[in-house]
């Protein structure tokens, strides 16, 4: 086929009209064209084009067709028809098309980019995210590429590469004209704000603006001298202003900003807190309805229902028509499942519900902005949505709701799973196959059925009595939805707010929910008002000790007592509050009492062995210490005592003994050394020790074999004894004076580099997990700020700091890696203990917070400076600056209860010296 230059020529005007969007003009030119070329492949592909444009999408599939069927081997017709197919939602054939142009042409940026659109449409992110991040590779400065490719990573749980690529919507977010004065302003990365004024302004959808305002409380707390304007739709300001105060000012899109030093996107706070899947911020419930009821009288229990999702301008039409359900499907499922239906539909979409024979109560029509919304929500007992803002607003208010999803839906709620990590309250509930309501729905009919709630019930005036709050108030305490009893005891307070007994139930929830000081604050009105309720002050007392207000804790246990007598368990609990607050003498006396009323208590006998182990009269400690497994069960949650008899010290022969760790990771090293001394004493036993999988690779150091190393809750050898290897030193009848020490207990598995020319170290300044009251009570107890710490540390010229923080913990250190080039974070790197034991090698020094880091540097023999509490754990007894359990160890402590200042600055001081003895000797 000859092509002229004319013919090329008229064909390049084809091309210029399809670019300016002159379909029609386009088309007759290449009409014109094909007359003299009909087999001109190149021209019939674009006509495909053009015709698809003009809205005669058949017609243009089938010109592509033809395309590639005169020139099969061009990537570019297969491209063009797999993307058209694509935007057709024909996704399987678009796929193929799609494969077969890059099977020609691997590098055809094109074709790779539509194939991740087309996999993401199809349910495979993981695929997808491999296809874009070619695709960055050739070209890293693409914001479209790598927006998508941030929606690929996140809906697969990869926070890591997801969050740092989602900052690339802000480029695509520029065209907005009601943000267009924020972007004035210079972009805020997360440092110290002082008293400066942020602009954090809402972006995208109402779901995402409710979805993200979790973190302005976040924001509040770090920066609580800074000024927030906090920039939003005008439909979610009067919600949003229940937060305003002095220090917080919300204001509509379109108003006139005040002064302002920095701007950010809403949700970029989600980067900058470093936040991740498993560690999202919740508090909720966040808002609250206004006073006085709005429904009419009922004999059932109700829900609410929304069957049709809106978008936002950036969104298409049928992106929110893949997200609505047919109300017709719905109603059939909802019309006869003995529940109450109200309507919660706004837009035009609301029209439908007038088709239903005999409608029920449609609210759509009374409701103007969301605070609206809430007051509704708020006499309902379930939500039932699909993915669209409301299904937001009753997860943030803490409302049962169950949302409908498409088979691929946003990437926020994942591919799979029935619960959501954004809001415990929300329930999925997903199409089985794309299109397939009737599944969804089949699936949330059957859960309807199982879930019958007794209805509150209303007065004449519409309005809930105090025991219809209660009422539902216990069935949220039964479902063990803390957000949902708090919502609805603070409604009856609001109605008889001096009933003390609401107060106490106020409490239980917040406690329950991790919120100590507002649940002691709760409780402190109750006893307010019910000043002789023994029980209140006790429970006043140890929600008072969870929050760590030691002193006012025992002196509400001593109300309770005078009230009510002493019992066995005050006296312990006493004993408890004395032994916190470093009054041994009077803890003790309190124990002796309880032991005059209840001799063989486990709980005392727990408690009373610490007393003495800190006391350092360690032979009267131990064995009391030996029935901690009648108090705390769960210390053995693998069953180890029921595989073999318990050993108590006797020669073992050849027999196999089960040695299994138990507490803390720092438990399992300090007290590993014993596993040596074991060997040595037993040499023709075999040893089996059991320790977390964190720590399993690191202790493998130990194995050889007669020492087996396996992993808890993982298959064990058969053995004939088995012990805890906490009571192997009282086994031993260990005293501080014959604790052991072999030298070196664990090393570095490569060797250490140590090419630094600056002073190297270490750092931790948070204790570890803070899964139940008392560890969080602890966390609190042993973790020293960051921000006392860090800056002593930076004081100190000529050193680089190393952060070995774990966990939730690390996004403090965040600010800071962005105003120091003398800070590193490890955190990546530490995947377990072995790792942390490779960079500790590299350290000349290890400052940290008592946590299992410190006890690994010890068993390592390196130098290691520990943070201690007062009172500290009973390990590190009552005083001094070393430590019978690690030579290499320098124990700095609080001089008063709290109060962390002298420590740091004696680390500072003796942190200039050692950096000066370092260079000393290089």
């Amino acid at each position: 086929m000859q092509i002229t230059a004319a013919a090329q020529h008229d064909y390049q005007l084809a091309i210029a009209a399809y670019e300016a969007g002159d379909f029609a003009a386009a088309i007759a030119q290449l009409d014109r064209l094909l007359v003299d070329i009909p087999d001109w492949a190149a021209a019939i592909g674009l006509q495909g084009l053009c015709y698809y444009r003009c809205d005669q999408k058949e017609t243009g599939i089938a010109r592509l067709r033809q395309a590639i069927a005169l020139d099969p081997t061009e990537p570019h017709h297969l491209n063009n028809l797999g993307n058209l197919l694509q935007q057709m939602e024909q996704l399987t054939e678009a796929l193929e098309q799609l494969n077969q142009a890059l099977a020609i042409a691997p590098t055809h940026a094109a074709a790779r980019f539509n194939r991740a659109i087309t996999l993401q449409k199809l349910g495979d992110p993981a695929t997808a995210l491999r296809d874009y991040q070619q695709l960055l590779e050739m070209d890293p400065d693409n914001t479209e590429i790598r927006y998508n490719s941030a929606h690929a990573a996140l809906a697969i749980g990869d926070w890591d590469f997801g969050l740092p690529a989602y900052e690339a919507r802000c480029q695509q977010l520029r065209h907005f004209p009601e943000i267009e004065a924020s972007l004035k302003l210079p972009r805020w990365q997360g440092q110290d704000l002082g008293q400066q004024t942020l602009l954090v302004w809402g972006e995208q959808g109402f779901g995402d603006r409710l979805m993200g305002a979790r973190w302005v409380p976040l924001l509040r707390q770090r920066y609580p001298q800074a000024r927030i304007v906090w920039q939003t739709s005008p439909s979610l300001v009067r919600l949003f202003q229940t937060w305003a105060d002095d220090q917080l000012t919300v204001i509509a899109e379109g108003a006139e900003l005040p002064v302002c030093d920095w701007q950010v996107p809403l949700l970029s706070l989600m980067l900058i807190f470093q936040s991740d899947r498993d560690h999202l911020p919740w508090h909720g419930p966040y808002f609250f309805p206004r006073q006085g009821a709005l429904l009419p009288n009922r004999d059932r229990p109700r829900l609410g229902l929304v069957w049709s999702a809106g978008r936002n301008p950036a969104q298409s039409a049928e992106f929110a028509a893949n997200k609505s359900c047919p109300l017709a499907l719905l109603w059939s499922a909802l019309s006869e499942s003995g529940w109450e239906v109200v309507s919660l539909q706004v837009d035009e979409a609301r029209q439908a519900w007038q088709t239903i024979a005999d409608p029920p109560l449609d609210l759509g029509s009374e409701i103007g902005d969301f605070q609206d919304t809430v007051d509704r929500l708020a006499h309902l007992d379930l939500l039932i949505t699909v993915d669209t803002a409301i299904a937001h607003l009753g997860g943030m208010i803490g409302l049962p709701t169950w949302v409908l999803l498409p088979a691929v839906p946003d990437w926020r709620w994942e591919l799979s799973g029935s619960t959501t990590p954004w809001y415990p309250s929300l329930r999925l509930f997903r199409q089985p196959s794309p299109g397939d309501w009737s599944g969804a729905i089949a699936a949330l009919q059957t859960a309807l059925t199982e879930s019958q709630p007794t209805p509150l019930s209303w007065n004449y005036r519409g309005e809930l009595s105090v025991a219809d709050w209660i009422e539902a108030a216990d069935r949220a305490f039964t479902a063990q939805n803390w957000p949902r009893a708090e919502w609805l005891i603070r409604q009856a307070l609001a109605i008889a707010p001096q009933e003390p007994s609401f107060h106490r139930a106020l409490g239980r929830s917040l406690k329950q929910q991790g919120d100590y000081a507002g649940a002691a604050q709760a409780l402190a009105i109750a006893c307010e008002q019910a000043p002789m309720q023994a029980e209140f002050w006790q429970e006043r007392s140890s929600l008072e000790y969870y929050d760590n207000q030691l002193t006012a804790a025992l002196a509400s246990l001593n109300q309770a007592i005078a009230l009510q007598g002493a019992t066995a368990d005050t006296l312990i609990s006493r004993g408890v509050l004395h032994y916190r607050l470093g009054q041994f003498p009077e803890s003790l006396a309190d124990y002796e009492a309880a032991a005059a009323i209840a001799p063989e208590s486990p709980l005392l006998r727990c408690n009373r062995g610490f007393l003495h182990l800190h006391w350092g009269n360690w032979q009267q400690g131990w064995p009391d210490l030996e029935v901690r497994f009648d108090y705390q069960p769960e210390l053995d949650p693998f069953q180890y005592r029921q595989l073999a008899p318990a050993w108590r010290g006797e020669s073992l022969g050849n027999q196999t003994l089960l040695i299994w760790g138990e507490q803390g990771l720092g438990d399992h090293l300090l007290f590993c050394r014993w596993l040596l001394e074991l060997r040595q004493q037993h040499p023709q036993a075999q040893l089996v020790f059991v320790t977390d999988p964190l720590l399993e690779q690191l202790m493998q150091q130990l194995a050889d074999d007669r020492l087996q190393i396996c992993c808890l809750g993982e298959p064990v050898p058969a053995c004939d004894r088995q012990v805890a290897l906490m009571s192997l030193p009282a086994i031993a009848q260990t005293t501080p004076a014959t604790v052991p020490w072999q030298g070196v207990y664990f090393q570095s598995s490569t060797p250490p580099l140590r090419c630094a020319e600056a002073l190297q170290v270490g750092f931790v300044w948070a204790s570890g997990k803070r899964s139940s009251p008392e560890t969080a009570r602890l966390y609190r107890e042993k973790s020293c700020p960051l921000s006392e710490l860090l800056p002593a540390l930076l004081a100190v010229p000529e050193v680089d700091y190393y952060s070995f923080q774990v966990g939730a913990d690390v996004a403090e250190l965040q600010p800071w890696l962005e105003q120091s080039d003398r800070l590193f974070d490890l955190s990546e790197q530490l995947q377990d203990f072995q790792d942390t034991a490779d960079w500790l090698a590299e350290m000349d020094l290890l400052i940290s917070v008592d946590t299992a880091v410190a006890n690994l540097a010890g068993m390592m023999a390196l130098p290691v400076w520990t943070l201690l509490p007062e009172p500290a754990n009973w390990r590190w007894g009552l005083s001094g600056e070393t430590t019978p359990w690690y030579p290499s160890m320098r124990l700095y402590r609080q001089s008063q209860r709290g109060d962390w200042s002298d420590a740091i600055a004696q680390i500072q001081q003796n942190l200039v010296q050692f950096s000066r003895d370092r260079k000393t000797v290089s």
